[in-house]
């Protein structure tokens, strides 16, 4: 694993870093993410969140919120894209975004495929 100042030293010249030998993350160009307008906030935002982010947002929404009840990220996505075929798009395109690679979700056994 990388450290952070690595990660951001390879974000700065845009080499892709190895994710635990998973797959290459590739950082994205000034321009890349200027053309995706806010779909690069949300794909941001569905790969890298955690279980605070999603109470806080529970929170925001007026929702009352038991943190034992709220579901790890992995289930959450993996839940989601089960339950909603438009979330299983972009969860996938949010991942071709960042790997470069397609990707199949697979709901079922709780996988993600590179």
């Amino acid at each position: 694993m990388y450290s952070a100042d690595t990660v951001t030293s390879l974000a700065f010249i845009g080499a892709p870093y190895n994710y635990n030998d998973i797959c290459l993350i590739y950082p994205l160009s000034t321009g890349k993410v200027l053309a995706l307008q806010e779909k690069y906030g949300i794909y941001l935002q569905i790969l890298t969140m955690d279980r605070s982010f999603m109470i806080r947002t529970l929170k925001e929404k007026g929702v009352e919120v038991n943190a034992s009840d709220i579901p790890q990220p992995f289930d959450y996505l993996i839940q989601s894209a089960d339950y909603d075929s438009n979330f299983l798009l972009e969860l996938e395109r949010a991942f071709r975004t960042f790997i470069k690679e397609e990707v199949r979700i697979l709901s079922k056994t709780r996988q993600i495929v590179v």
